[in-house]
């Protein structure tokens, strides 16, 4: 018995805590990494968000950015024009304030706050931590948010809480979306 809880201590003490980068030099600085990660990838799967915050998180990874993933969630009370029920960007720390790097929909950017409250048409949405929380408060909110280290494919992966690491399978989905020539450059730059 012992001996069990000791390999549990080994374990527990040889887990690393997702400890996220944080920016502290100018805005300019954070717009020059912004606009680095989308020289390549500006036009890349626009209708595809879960991948395209995959590739721009794995870059991160590769460059030493310990990014997070913001998910935004729709409440059954919020309208929007598009017939999305989540959206997904990487995330960064700029003097620990949450900054969105969604190019995809924003030219630059975006503070957190700004950021969810152009997808919740001013209203406040509701920081959540487990899917369980989501479905229980969908009937009842505009729109909520789930934020999570950069590891996190899709929704699907929320349910467990315990990635650790980019999985393959997330990987190659994401590389597959890649046209020939890109995917190809990437792999090149940012082996698996």
């Amino acid at each position: 018995m012992k001996s069990i809880i000791l390999i549990i201590l080994i374990s527990m003490s040889n887990a690393q805590a997702f400890e996220p980068t944080n920016f502290n030099g100018s805005k300019q600085e954070l717009r020059s990494f912004f606009d680095s990660l989308w020289g390549k990838f500006k036009s890349f799967d626009n209708y595809h968000c879960y991948r395209r915050a995959h590739v721009l998180a794995n870059q991160m990874s590769k460059e030493d950015i310990n990014s997070m993933k913001v998910f935004f969630f729709k409440g059954n009370k919020l309208r929007m024009a598009m017939d999305w029920y989540y959206h997904v960007a990487p995330m960064v720390y700029y003097k620990n304030e949450p900054v969105v790097l969604d190019k995809g929909l924003f030219e630059g950017a975006t503070y957190l706050s700004d950021w969810l409250e152009s997808f919740g048409e001013g209203h406040s949405c509701k920081e959540i931590t487990s899917m369980d929380e989501y479905r229980k408060l969908k009937s009842s909110e505009y729109c909520m948010y789930f934020i999570v280290p950069m590891y996190y494919y899709s929704p699907k992966d929320l349910e467990t809480l315990n990635i650790e690491k980019f999985k393959t399978t997330d990987l190659n989905d994401m590389l597959f979306s890649l046209p020939k020539r890109q995917r190809n450059r990437y792999l090149n730059k940012y082996p698996k």
